[in-house]
């Protein structure tokens, strides 16, 4: 099932987010009023809208258009390529690959929005974090926001002295909420042996208040470690807790893990592969899950913002650009940390669903109401690779697509999924990589 989602506020709304909060307030009044009368208004007489129509066209906004300005890039920069945090306060944090005003191409920024004002801000500018060789590099994986309240994360190139398009190596840092950034771990700098590089994934912070993480390349064997971080009176200490081993079955780990109530991590290879890190006697071993039957679509390290979610029950559910008909699944995993059992959720294009998208980048997002959301970065409603989706799936498989992205106003190729926000509204951002309107969007649906 596709719900339409073109709306008039997408085509009427400006860039200012106060201009939208406005809108948007102004039609869902309207809304409630069409539903009272079953009135079909003028507008949508105009535009041969049906009154189901009309109601459906409120789910989905543009919050803000990331555009060039004058100075190269708009005043929040351009392209988000990881995906949103909402912190405890309701302000929306995110990463853009080049920032406003920047003479350097190898800067990153962070952004914040306000989901209670509809303000915007910048509040650091990481300088050279990422090489010329693509958009995917730079701060990798969504933040988070730890106990303190701080925000937590990695990149995968840069540090202290890292020159332009130089040495590849990242490191993982700490930045508070209002944009001080402190280095946690340079990755290669020769404090720790055999320590990896290049994080193609985010940190998580475990049960026991450390903070977890993989690197995609290095260590003893070149494909990756697993790693954590614990803070010390003057800094933070790392420990290898994981070789990845060598070979081509099981390469490279990318997105960030998850953590079960056993202590057991779970996260992705290259090799499109779900894997398993447990502890017994001190000692870390992986075990492979689950191998999906086709190639992973796309080179593997765009997926940084990938992860897995469990639901209530402790399943496993994920979303892999690879595998099925080589558009990539939707899967659920049953009892992870025992004998696993594998379902294939969804089929992207498999002809079930009529324009459900195809290579599902970024995490689930498990919703108050009980169903998954997520995004496509390719497929949809526009002609083929087309643009990206947002999509629903219900526990039983059930796709419902919200928005086909159409690479105008709207945006194009979101490279993360969304989040649920306090709010119970839906947020997520495109990179726009394959459109011609727009530097990406920040964006809303309303469930």
């Amino acid at each position: 099932m596709t719900i339409d989602t073109v709306s008039m506020l997408d085509l009427s709304a400006s860039t200012m987010p106060s201009r939208e909060k406005s809108l948007t307030m102004k039609s869902a009044k309207r809304f409630q009023i069409f539903r009272r009368s079953a009135a079909v208004p003028l507008a949508c007489l105009l535009l041969g809208l049906t009154a189901g129509q009309q109601a459906r066209a409120t789910q989905y906004s543009v919050l803000y258009n990331f555009k060039s300005d004058s100075n190269g890039y708009g005043p929040y920069g351009a392209w988000p390529f990881t995906g949103l945090v909402e912190s405890s306060s309701n302000v929306l944090y995110g990463a853009n690959f080049r920032c406003p005003g920047q003479a350097q191409t190898y800067w990153q920024c962070v952004y914040t929005y306000s989901t209670l004002t509809g303000a915007m801000t910048n509040i650091n500018v990481f300088p050279n974090v990422y090489s010329a060789s693509g958009p995917y590099f730079g701060i990798q994986g969504p933040l988070i926001q730890g106990s303190d309240g701080n925000f937590y994360g990695t990149t995968l190139d840069g540090g202290p002295n890292f020159p332009l398009g130089g040495q590849v190596v990242g490191f993982a840092f700490k930045l508070t909420p209002s944009g001080t950034m402190t280095y946690m771990h340079i990755f290669g700098d020769g404090t720790v042996a055999n320590d990896g590089h290049t994080p193609h994934g985010g940190l998580l912070q475990g049960s026991d208040g450390n903070f977890y993480g993989t690197t995609s390349s290095g260590g003893v064997n070149g494909n990756g470690t697993f790693f954590k971080l614990t803070p010390v009176s003057n800094g933070w200490t790392e420990t290898i807790l994981y070789h990845f081993p060598a070979g081509s079955n099981v390469p490279h780990p990318f997105g960030s893990l998850v953590q079960d109530t056993n202590g057991n991590f779970y996260g992705f290879t290259g090799a499109a592969s779900v894997v398993k890190l447990a502890q017994s006697g001190g000692v870390w071993t992986q075990t492979v899950l689950y191998t999906f039957n086709s190639a992973f679509v796309g080179p593997w390290y765009m997926a940084s913002a990938a992860g897995l979610t469990f639901d209530k029950q402790g399943n496993l559910w994920g979303a892999m650009p690879g595998g099925g008909t080589n558009n990539g699944v939707a899967f659920k995993i049953a009892n992870p940390a025992g004998v696993p059992t594998v379902t294939i959720a969804h089929n992207f294009q498999d002809g079930s669903v009529a324009n459900d998208g195809r290579v599902p980048y970024g995490r689930l997002v498990l919703a108050s109401d009980g169903n998954f959301y997520g995004t496509t970065f390719q497929g949809g409603s526009t002609p083929s690779p087309g643009f990206g989706t947002v999509f629903k799936m219900t526990p039983t498989g059930v796709v419902t697509i919200l928005h086909s992205f159409t690479g105008g106003a709207d945006g194009a190729n979101p490279t993360a999924g969304v989040i649920q926000a306090h709010n119970g509204y839906l947020y997520g951002a495109t990179a726009d990589i394959y459109a011609s309107y727009g530097q990406g969007t920040l964006f809303r649906i309303i469930l």
